[in-house]
């Protein structure tokens, strides 16, 4: 019997044998999938008889019967090595000795796959490095399930943004042997719409504004503030918190506004903007300092001071309410004295400025009884 170029052919007391296969190569194309590949020998031997067929087998593997290489065997775990067995089948019953080659797990997948540092030339991936399984060798950054490029590193410079559509992306580590793991994939999914939005405190130049934090799959990172449909303001979130509040400011007194909240993720996804919340800031502030100088059995002096907020400012409306009676004053100045009033008794007095319109600014309010 003459010898192939890959090896002798095996003699055995009964019958002729097949050569077994040479070069046998097994690498994972995913964690649950490996390609097996081999040579021929005896296609060059011509003792050998022809090949009908290959036998695949080992612990945990089923034993199929293919015609020719290569094969994908499927079903594999992740998390474990495997010892590949093929054997060369041919007429008569006729089978080789066999080859044994080594299939170990593959690493885990990169996480945390997200884009930043956008420009008009690019943009960066970035993800961090897999947990468990081999150890990782290189990354192969793929666009549309065709790898563009492999990388040492965490990060990948990707330049021509036109010529890709940014979340078509994923990333695979690969081990030295060339397995592959499950791909890490951009965060497609944006937050849920915000919910909740009020205005509280409005003041002439402000009003704070608070809603419920939406849900996202992966976490919520920037709240973005929006006033009569222009972003005015973002800010990034380090806390866990359920509700978010922000305080709206350069506001102008007497002015309509309409505010709406919107959310990006780590990803830079946007959610909706939240349903619209319209806010009308006052005329003025509250007069400060609103306070009883001098109280007796029948009158009560008061006095105040500007509010922090008087433009426009024109006179003072108090009011004076004891039970279900109300009086109004007008006061020239910052002080006055109510007189004829009731001893021992409760009053409720409100100032407040107002323009030349008689617009009416916020109220400042006390409660003062007299003397018995």
């Amino acid at each position: 019997m003459s010898k192939s170029s890959q090896g002798s052919p095996e003699l055995s007391e009964s019958s002729v044998q097949i050569c077994r296969p040479g070069k046998l190569k097994a690498r994972r194309i995913s964690p649950t999938v490996a390609e097996l590949t081999w040579e021929e020998p005896y296609a060059a031997c011509s003792l050998c008889p022809d090949a009908q067929g290959y036998e695949i087998s080992g612990v945990n593997i089923t034993t199929v019967v293919i015609p020719r290489p290569p094969y994908e065997l499927r079903g594999l775990r992740n998390d474990s090595d495997y010892m590949i067995c093929v054997r060369a089948k041919a007429a008569d019953g006729i089978i080789s000795k066999p080859s044994y080659f080594p299939l170990d797990r593959s690493p885990g997948a990169p996480g945390d796959l997200q884009i930043s540092e956008r420009t008009d030339a690019g943009f960066m991936l970035s993800w961090s490095a897999p947990v468990g399984g081999e150890p990782a060798f290189h990354y192969l950054v793929s666009h549309q399930g065709e790898v563009i490029t492999a990388v040492r590193g965490l990060t990948c410079q990707v330049n021509n943004p036109t010529s890709f559509t940014a979340y078509d992306f994923e990333v695979r580590a690969c081990s030295a042997r060339g397995n592959v793991s499950d791909p890490a994939t951009l965060d497609v999914t944006p937050p849920n719409k915000p919910t909740g939005l009020v205005a509280m405190n409005v003041t002439p130049t402000s009003a704070a504004l608070m809603w419920e934090r939406p849900y996202d799959n992966v976490r919520v990172s920037k709240n973005e503030i929006w006033r009569d449909g222009h972003l005015i303001h973002t800010e990034d979130l380090s806390s866990s918190a359920q509700i978010d509040v922000h305080l709206a400011t350069e506001l102008e007194p007497g002015t309509d506004y309409v505010f709406e909240v919107s959310t990006q993720d780590e990803a830079g996804l946007r959610s909706e903007k939240s349903d619209p919340v319209k806010v009308r800031t006052s005329v003025m502030g509250p007069p400060r300092n609103f306070r009883a100088t001098t109280v007796g059995r029948y009158s009560i002096s008061i006095a105040w001071d500007l509010p922090e907020s008087a433009v426009g400012l024109n006179g003072w409306e108090c009011t004076v309410q004891r039970g279900s009676g109300t009086w109004k004053f007008t006061p020239f100045f910052m002080q006055m004295t109510l007189y004829s009033l009731t001893p021992n008794t409760t009053y409720t007095l409100t100032m407040r400025g107002q323009n030349a319109s008689s617009i009416p600014g916020e109220p400042a309010v006390i409660t003062v009884t007299t003397l018995n």
